[in-house]
C-alpha cells in the first residue's frame, strides 16, 4: 500500500516558540555531551513521539516519510545560511 504524499504545513507562533525552546535546550547540552549523544537521545525521543500517533491513521511508513521529510527540511534550515558563504582568501 503507498502512502498518500505529505501535506506541506505551515508553522505557527506556538510551533516557533516551541522550537526555540527546543534549540536552546539543544545549545545547552550540545556543549556538555557533544553533538552525536544529543542527536542519539533526540532520535529515541523522535521514536517516543512517533509510537504516540495515532496507529490507525498512520502506518510506520507514513511516520518514517513524516520524519525523513523535517529531517531535510531541519538540514536545509541549518545550512541555508552557508550556501552563499563564498570563504575567505589565503
Amino acid at each position: 500500500m503507498s502512502e498518500p504524499p505529505l501535506k506541506k504545513l505551515f508553522t505557527g507562533p506556538e510551533h516557533e516558540a516551541f522550537k526555540a525552546e527546543a534549540l536552546e535546550l539543544l545549545q545547552k547540552h550540545c556543549a556538555v555531551m557533544g553533538a552525536e549523544q544529543v542527536l542519539a537521545l533526540m532520535a529515541n525521543m523522535v521514536g517516543q513521539a512517533a509510537a504516540q500517533l495515532d496507529q490507525r491513521r498512520f502506518t510506520p511508513e507514513a511516520a518514517s516519510a513524516i520524519i525523513r521529510a523535517n529531517i531535510e527540511a531541519g538540514n536545509r534550515h541549518a545550512l541555508g545560511p552557508l550556501a552563499n558563504f563564498k570563504g575567505t582568501k589565503q
